[in-house]
């Protein structure tokens, strides 16, 4: 298994953190289109067939950095579900983690750190095996952080052949990008995607990412980017934890009671 989490090496990054303490119906076509993917989570792209997008406030997506106790910072993604809470992946915030902040960006694209007040992994992370279990946190702020809340969509499980936008802020350009895929297969654990070269895929840096179908006119977060077999490469599996596993979605209620589930 390849985690989707990017280990940082440069000096510049390391400050920031420095001071811290199956289904059955027809495949869905995918959205191939660069404004609409960039819309799907709120902004718009660099340039008209790009697929990479400006960093806004007006995203959920979100740039953690993550200080262990080797002095190593590590970067992974996340998306905000309600003020100050933010989902990412559990084996982001592992017991080597010291300390979490939130990367945020002014009018001028100038990067600042939120630090996180805390965070909590599910009590039954696991490592192990094709996937991991369970591969869900939760990290808190202590101030807002920009940009919108995005639901959690745990009242419909999704199946296989439904399209799903994948964002994160990972390889290869290491910027909040966004791509369109299509679950090849669905459990109570896990989504899953198989890339061929002719779609996307997550990549180092986009662990704790969300993955987001289109409900009602309104994108909700359907998984989370968990792990993979290749790295990137055409000819690997990509997998997502199921925020519709009753266990995960019980965790996600207990510590984000304010979030928004449908």
């Amino acid at each position: 298994m390849a985690k989707r989490r990017r280990r940082i090496v440069g000096a510049a990054l390391a400050l920031l953190l420095g001071a811290c303490g199956g289904g059955d119906e027809a495949p869905e076509a995918a959205i191939m289109d660069p404004v609409q993917r960039c819309a799907g989570i709120g902004l718009q792209p660099y340039v008209a067939n790009g697929t990479s997008c400006v960093p806004s406030t007006a995203t959920p997506v979100v740039l953690l950095l993550v200080l262990d106790r080797e002095g190593d910072v590590g970067a992974c993604s996340g998306v905000k579900v309600a003020p100050g809470r933010v989902l990412t992946a559990a084996h982001c915030v592992d017991a080597q983690a010291r300390a979490v902040a939130g990367i945020v960006w002014n009018e001028q694209g100038n990067a600042t750190q939120v630090r996180a007040s805390g965070w909590v992994a599910h009590p039954s992370f696991s490592e192990g095996g094709e996937y991991y279990v369970d591969d869900v946190a939760v990290v808190s702020f202590p101030d807002e952080l920009p940009g919108p809340s995005v639901p959690v969509l745990g009242q419909r499980s999704p199946r296989a052949g439904q399209a799903i936008l994948i964002a994160g802020w990972g390889a290869p350009d290491y910027a909040l990008a966004v791509g369109a895929a299509q679950l090849n297969k669905v459990t109570p654990d896990y989504l899953r995607i198989a890339y061929d070269g002719s779609l996307s895929n997550a990549c180092p840096g986009d662990s704790g990412g969300p993955a987001l179908r289109s409900v009602d006119g309104r994108q909700a977060v359907v998984g989370l980017v968990s792990t993979g077999t290749q790295d990137c490469n055409a000819g690997g599996q990509t997998f997502f934890v199921n925020l519709s596993k009753p266990a995960v979605l019980a965790f996600i209620r207990r510590e984000v009671p304010q979030a928004e589930v449908i």
